[in-house]
């Protein structure tokens, strides 16, 4: 035993002597290490001493984190900037809280809404639920009104009127601020907010028998009163004409610095929400948070009015060149494009429009495309199974046929077919590309509708539509006027969208460059 206890003790002794050695001699190994480096990459060369960045190269890191921090809260934020757009807008033009602005002649070039179209008379509501310390009461009267409640974020959280619970019947609504505990009266709808301040988008569709007049007739009997005060008088802003002194409507987009101030009251007057910690925390990192003055310093000014100017070009990419890859559980089938072989594009790319969430992930790209081009979308657009005949539907275009964008010095030609799959009417209209809104020509007009347009149709019930500078001859009453050295794109609306639509049999065709 005792022989076997020291051959143990030897080869453990010979174990630690090599385990020594290859220690010593990985040690020694480092003698030939490089301590300083230089990599090479988009935002020029880094310098690393000790596998650390160099001062200026930590700077540079800084700089560029900054940079790529603020270019991501432009699309994070773009949803509640258009809202914000929207409503200071309508506070310029003189739109009280509970008050509403009116369009009793239609929109027109000059009014500055985010694709609109001329096809209906609009009232747009300003509700301020801080303001009314309390729930707001909306009567709204029986009659062809199509309508939605949207928050800060432009959530749609409630439809009423035709895609409301009764079916242009009428309806009494009972608008609930945040987090509210009060007690909630009965004979009422309820409707949630999430955000304190929410909007409408309230419209009458036009035909031959409803005009302008009645339907700014009809409107004008929605009340909007605290539920404390009924007497309340809401006061409508009358929008006109701006080319025979009606009011301007412009949301004034801002660059630069200017835009991030205007991104500071944003955070400033938003709720905070768990979904957006993540991303108010980016936007503390470049100076903007709730409850602080935005302050930057002239280093952060410089990356600041450069990251506005390519994150908003991304932006604007982003929206019209979609590559979003659309959710698998959609159950609309139509994808990103209507229809497998043409440019047209759908809007519908979020199967939760209320949520602007997937069953994964937040809705950050989706989001940011939709509320850069328009203004909001209706709960009814979340995909559902629908009947026949029920709500609206968009596509949009911004190419022709060949792929290639629509240029104001150009003239285009839009075949048709016949039987158009919308139970109520459909429409085509024109927007100008920087501003989302209506093209502002000397003809003024920027819509196509099949109900209250005097078209010339083919003897086959097809019809054909121009757009271009200068109209083709004869073709005049089926022309809407483009500028050159300007883009423009289009949406074609389908109010009622019916079987062929859905299953579509039925197919519109892609723009034809004709000069």
């Amino acid at each position: 035993m005792k022989k076997i206890a020291k051959a143990l003790l030897l080869i453990s002794t010979i174990s630690f002597v090599i385990s020594c050695a290859n220690t010593t001699t990985k040690a020694q190994s480092t003698s030939g290490v490089e301590y300083k480096k230089t990599l090479d990459s988009k935002i020029g060369k880094l310098d690393f001493d000790h596998d650390l960045p160099t001062a200026a190269s930590s700077q540079k890191l800084f700089d560029e984190l900054d940079f790529q921090r603020a270019t991501q809260s432009v699309f994070w934020v773009e949803a509640a900037y258009n809202t914000y757009l929207f409503e200071k807008a309508m506070d310029e033009i003189g739109v009280q809280n509970l008050g509403a602005m009116l369009y009793n002649e239609k929109v027109h070039a000059g009014h500055e809404v985010l694709t609109p179209n001329q096809s209906v008379v609009y009232l747009f509501d300003n509700i301020d639920l801080r303001k009314t310390g309390g729930p707001v009461v909306y009567e709204v009267p029986a009659g062809p009104i199509n309508a939605g409640f949207y928050d800060e974020w432009n959530r749609a959280f409630y439809d009423f009127g035709m895609v409301g619970p009764n079916r242009a019947k009428g309806d009494k609504i009972l608008i609930l601020p945040p987090n509210y505990e009060g007690d909630i009266p009965s004979g009422y709808q309820i409707a949630q907010a999430k955000t304190y301040q929410v909007y409408s988008i309230t419209r009458v569709p036009l035909s031959k028998d409803m005009t302008a007049e009645k339907a700014t007739t009809l409107l004008q009997q929605i009340k909007t009163y605290p539920l404390s005060d009924p007497t309340f008088k809401k006061k409508f802003v009358l929008m006109g004409d701006p080319a025979t002194g009606g009011k301007e409507y412009r949301i004034n987009r801002q660059k630069g610095l200017k835009y991030w101030e205007q991104i500071n009251e944003v955070i400033q007057n938003l709720e905070i929400e768990e979904r957006d910690l993540y991303a108010l925390s980016m936007l503390r990192e470049i100076g903007i948070e709730k409850g602080k003055p935005f302050n930057p310093d002239e280093r952060l000014k410089k990356i600041l009015i450069e990251a506005e100017t390519i994150g908003h070009a991304m932006l604007v990419n982003e929206a019209f060149t979609i590559r979003y890859k659309i959710p698998d559980n959609l159950k609309n089938p139509k994808l990103r494009h209507v229809y497998d072989d043409t440019e047209w594009l759908n809007l519908k790319i979020m199967s939760d429009f209320e949520g602007q969430r997937e069953e994964n992930y937040g809705a950050y790209t989706p989001r940011s495309i939709l509320w850069y081009q328009i203004v909001s979308v209706q709960q009814v657009w979340t995909p559902r199974e629908y009947p026949p005949g029920f709500g609206q539907t968009y596509a949009a275009i911004a190419k022709d046929r060949d792929s290639n964008w629509f240029f104001g010095e150009n003239t285009y030609k839009l075949h048709v077919d016949a039987d158009v799959p919308a139970k109520h009417f459909w429409s085509l209209a024109i927007y100008d590309v920087e501003t989302r809104s209506f093209i502002e020509t000397e003809q003024r007009g920027v819509e196509f509708n099949n109900r209250i347009s005097d078209l010339d149709y083919n003897e086959d019930g097809s019809v054909d539509l121009y757009l271009g500078p200068t109209a083709p001859e004869g073709k005049e009453n089926n022309w809407v006027q483009t500028i050159p050295g300007k883009t423009w794109h289009a949406y074609f609306r389908w109010y009622g969208p019916t079987e062929t639509f859905w299953d579509g049999s039925w197919k519109l065709n892609d723009f034809e460059k004709i000069n």
